[in-house]
């Protein structure tokens, strides 16, 4: 049997897909197996009125113009919505459309080959959406892919994993990204720090879908390449940039005159429309630990505190509950301990950009009055946000001596970013 590790950005038009070749030791762009020079597979649902079946993707596409039938676009954007599709009589929900679009992506690609399924999959995606993020957890499952096999992390977070995964040379200093898809324009930027005793990564995140939209790019011409020449040029003199990546369809065709002179300037320039599916492919295939057991990362979406306990002994010694310096949607944790003497537990925020600790006591109250290690409780850290979240308190008792009474607390907490 083969095991894969799957890279899979998922945007609201197109998503791609890519794979861990351990023999060249790099991710492989998965292209449609009717299409072999198509890597983008649109994400839009045909389902066709003499057939009765559903197309997807480019299939869908093509699909479409051969025979009546119905179009579903805006799969990923609609996955919330509760409003469903009538097809023959029969109501199919977004959700379900959904799960038979990432169903037809993943079993084209295993299908290719005898008995291989999924060993680990990462979804990159532009945001954090609470409809979307509950819809990619139900349908891992739906897939049979446990917690261990399936994560969802950001654009940035995978834009990351592939920059680490290059040439040293490319971090010499800063490093930019512009991408430029069906939304418009975002740029993203790597700041190292390399001089102080504690290695930092800024990721910078600048929305200027605003200012240069996607229809500057069906329009063409100077009034585009003008447009990106002035915000090129506006954050290549804000730092010093060793290397910049475009990406995005936007980029396809080729209008840039001015705005390559100000993207240059001696740097290195690399055009490409799948990063965010390799960087994906990466994080499945090794881990955060390239990146994360050497340096400390802020973004936008990262909680930079660790949140512990203080275990009640000489050394005071800090027991973690959740690692931070990742993305909040993924910071999570749980630990089990026993309770001496005290009913107060001393709850720790260490901030590991600014090394400085916060600590805060709480008492527990509403226990039975047990002997001394015989009351067990989880500790279990849950966020809502990037600042704030609650770390939930459960009583599990100790076997049948002393049963659980079942109560759970909450510890709500606020950091400073």
């Amino acid at each position: 049997m083969r095991e894969f590790c799957i890279g899979l950005d998922l945007c609201d038009a197109y998503s791609q897909m890519s794979y861990y070749d351990e023999e060249k030791d790099e991710p492989e762009s998965i292209s449609q197996i009717n299409n072999p020079d198509t890597y983008l597979l649109p994400n839009i649902v045909f389902y066709g009125e003499e057939s009765r079946q559903f197309y997807i993707g480019y299939d869908a596409q093509t699909r479409r113009f051969e025979e009546r039938g119905q179009v579903v676009e805006n799969i990923v954007a609609n996955v919330e919505s509760i409003k469903g599709h009538v097809f023959d009589g029969d109501k199919v929900s977004n959700k379900e459309l959904f799960f038979t679009m990432l169903d037809r992506y993943l079993n084209e690609f295993l299908g290719r080959y005898k008995e291989a399924k999924v060993k680990k999959m990462v979804v990159a995606v532009y945001e954090y959406r609470k409809g979307l993020f509950s819809a990619l957890k139900e349908w891992a499952k739906h897939f049979g892919l446990s917690d261990d096999q399936f994560e969802v992390c950001s654009h940035s977070n995978s834009y990351l994993h592939y920059v680490f995964h290059q040439g040293d040379d490319i971090r010499k200093n800063s490093v930019a990204l512009f991408d430029y898809s069906t939304a418009g324009m975002d740029y993203y930027r790597i700041d190292i720090s390399k001089k102080t005793q504690t290695k930092i990564i800024n990721v910078i995140h600048r929305d200027y879908r605003a200012e240069i939209p996607y229809s500057l790019a069906e329009e063409g011409g100077e009034s585009l390449d003008s447009e990106f020449a002035r915000v090129a040029k506006r954050e290549m003199e804000d730092t010093y940039i060793s290397a910049v990546f475009l990406t995005g369809i936007g980029f396809a065709d080729n209008w840039m005159r001015e705005s390559l002179k100000s993207i240059c300037g001696g740097r290195r320039v690399f055009v490409g429309q799948n990063i965010y599916t390799k960087g994906a492919c990466y994080a499945a295939y090794s881990g955060t630990s390239v990146v994360e057991n050497e340096y400390m990362i802020h973004s936008e979406d990262t909680i930079p505190f660790d949140i512990g306990i203080y275990l009640d002994n000489n050394n005071k010694q800090f027991v973690p509950i959740a690692m931070g310096c990742t993305e909040w949607y993924n910071m999570k944790g749980t630990i089990e301990i026993f309770l001496d003497e005290t009913k107060k537990l001393e709850f720790v925020y260490r901030d590991r950009i600014k090394n400085e600790l916060a600590r805060e006591a709480v008492e527990i109250h509403g226990l039975p009055k047990r002997p001394p290690k015989t009351t067990k409780l989880s500790l279990t850290v849950e966020c809502y946000n990037e600042r704030e979240g609650a770390i939930i308190i459960k009583d599990l008792g100790f076997g049948k001596l002393f049963p659980t009474t079942n109560k759970i607390y909450r510890k709500e907490f606020t950091v400073e970013r």
